[in-house]
């Protein structure tokens, strides 16, 4: 009885450090700061938690224009995407790069409720804008941002969504990696939400990666009711972008 006991106690005491570290594990914000000043084209929006960058069109237009919401992988930042997003700024996109509480900066701590509560924030604020058309809104998330993607999709209305190399449930990605999932705080169901929506979705995944691997998004592209799912020869860190892809598709579902 002893030695159950002492057994008891060491997998209680691993169970509890995981789950009491397991967000510095899953959320590990980098260190970058923003530049100062910002580009002309690029506006600071300040939420509650986190904050947004807002960048502009690359040609101003006469009529509203769509909107892309864009949310960053777990080691990403808002920052760092700012100037990868020309292609879309040239097809006419206003883009909304989401950041996380406590990351680059921002004020706050990520979790579940707080990235939501911040992208919420962010949706309602700039969807209200005059110069977007909120009939247009395509939400974009990669990685772990494909979570914060649908948890805007599950409450907002959305013209498409897009997932990029991210999971169908996060804790079945724990579980894989050998992590007790029945101790997850933050359950990201992708797969949940996917199943129910009805606007177009577009997948994107490299068939190399070992960090999310391929199979989630296949399993995203089966319980999808409209889907297109691209592939590319790559891994978790090193695709390249899918934003051609991606406007194909945006014009084939007659979003653009």
């Amino acid at each position: 009885m002893t030695f159950l006991k002492i057994i008891a106690l060491v997998l209680l005491g691993i169970g509890g450090f995981f789950f009491f570290i397991q967000r510095s594990m899953i959320f590990p914000a980098p260190n970058v700061n923003l530049p100062n000043p910002l580009p002309a084209n690029v506006e600071h929006v300040q939420l509650k938690e986190g904050y947004a960058l807002l960048l502009s069109p690359s040609k101003p237009s006469d009529t509203p224009s769509p909107l892309l919401v864009l949310a960053h992988g777990n080691a990403g930042s808002a920052v760092s995407l700012m100037h990868q997003m020309s292609e879309m700024r040239q097809a006419g996109f206003y883009v909304l790069l989401l950041e996380y509480p406590g990351y680059a900066g921002a004020p706050g701590s990520p979790s579940l409720k707080s990235i939501e509560r911040s992208a919420l924030e962010a949706f309602d604020r700039i969807t209200k804008r005059n110069y977007i058309d909120d009939t247009r809104v395509v939400v974009y998330g990669r990685s772990i941002g494909g979570g914060a993607a649908t948890l805007i999709a599950k409450q907002r209305p959305i013209a498409a969504l897009g997932l990029e190399s991210s999971f169908a449930k996060f804790s079945e990605l724990v579980s894989e990696k050998g992590f007790p999932s029945f101790l997850l705080r933050d359950r990201f169901d992708n797969e949940a939400v996917v199943s129910e929506l009805s606007a177009p979705i577009f997948l994107y995944h490299g068939s190399n990666d070992k960090i999310i691997p391929i199979h989630h998004s296949e399993k995203l592209s089966q319980v999808a009711k409209t889907n297109e799912f691209f592939q590319a020869p790559c891994g978790h860190n090193n695709c390249p972008p899918g934003w051609t892809a991606l406007l194909e598709f945006l014009h084939n579902h007659d979003v653009l």
